[in-house]
């Protein structure tokens, strides 16, 4: 089939790139948000063209992975840096493309529903959740805070609500204590991948079932409040909590009444460790600038800022 691929340049959106692109389908272009000084609805990006100077020296790549721009640039994919998704330019150029499906992981601009009705088989997104529960722009983040040990992945047509689309397919992701948000982000995207490959393969057979979303539940995008640790959390759930969340930097903080800091918080820059010993939530000792917080089941041991 002919995909169009929509995502970011972020890990969660290279997964399932990379796993379409090896697959027997056809990706015919690759959609990224533009940036904040493009002025055009669309624009394609091309790679730099290289140097022909034999004196000049070579700029070597870091480790990191490539984003989906540089992978698609090395199959010679077109890119295209799209800022507004309703722009009559777009609309006619995806129809042109004739596209079968288009497949969508971490997107972050609305579609509109004459976008989303053109491609034969509509839009798919990838979402990192099992819906219809966490829909919004940072399921992971609220799956951490609220100390939901086995995560999951759910693809889903998409529709003019916000992740209410009805579901293709969805599987659980398992995430093992002390996963940073790196890692979880990419079992996710890993597990997400399979997942979209799988019902693309049997959306060309017309064998996939959608099951509508009853129920569920919304989380916005997460704010400086959204990091602080309550002592009545078990001290497992604040440290895999903070661990998952802290590439974010933003300190989390802990609210203690009657503590030796007059009612301050406590405000972390890393955790280290936690204990499952039983003892009194809310003591707090500190010493050289870690802390050890009891917590309702067991002790979070952290550094402070």
């Amino acid at each position: 089939m002919r995909i169009l691929y929509f995502g970011m340049t972020g890990n969660f959106s290279l997964p399932p790139c990379n796993l379409l692109a090896q697959s027997q389908h056809e990706i015919v272009a690759v959609v990224v948000p533009a940036g904040p000084g493009q002025t055009q609805p669309i624009a394609q990006r091309r790679p730099l063209p290289a140097g022909d100077d034999p004196l000049e020296i070579p700029l070597i790549a870091d480790q990191r992975d490539p984003t989906i721009v540089e992978r698609a640039w090395a199959l010679g994919i077109p890119v295209y840096a799209l800022r507004r998704p309703g722009a009559q330019e777009f609309f006619d150029l995806v129809r042109q493309w004739q596209v079968d499906v288009a497949c969508v992981a971490c997107f972050s601009r609305i579609l509109p529903a004459h976008l989303l009705a053109l491609p034969t088989h509509g839009f798919l997104n990838l979402h990192p959740s099992l819906l219809p529960n966490y829909r919004g722009p940072e399921p992971i983040f609220w799956q951490l805070r609220d100390g939901v040990e086995t995560l999951g992945v759910t693809v889903h047509w998409m529709d003019v609500g916000v992740d209410t689309g009805d579901i293709a397919t969805q599987a659980p992701v398992v995430v093992k204590d002390g996963l940073t948000w790196a890692e979880i982000e990419r079992r996710c995207a890993d597990a997400g991948a399979q997942l979209l490959l799988d019902v693309c393969n049997r959306l060309e057979q017309e064998k996939v079932e959608r099951i509508p979303q009853v129920g569920g539940s919304y989380q916005p995008s997460p704010c400086v409040a959204d990091f602080s640790i309550q002592t009545t959390w078990t001290a497992r759930r604040a440290f895999n909590f903070i661990r998952g969340t802290q590439a974010w930097g933003i300190p989390h903080t802990v609210h203690i009444d009657g503590a030796d800091l007059d009612g301050a918080p406590i405000r972390l820059a890393s955790v280290l460790a936690w204990t499952d010993d039983s003892a009194e939530p809310g003591t707090v000792l500190g010493h050289d600038g870690f802390v050890l917080i009891r917590m309702a089941k067991g002790t979070l041991v952290a550094e402070s800022v």
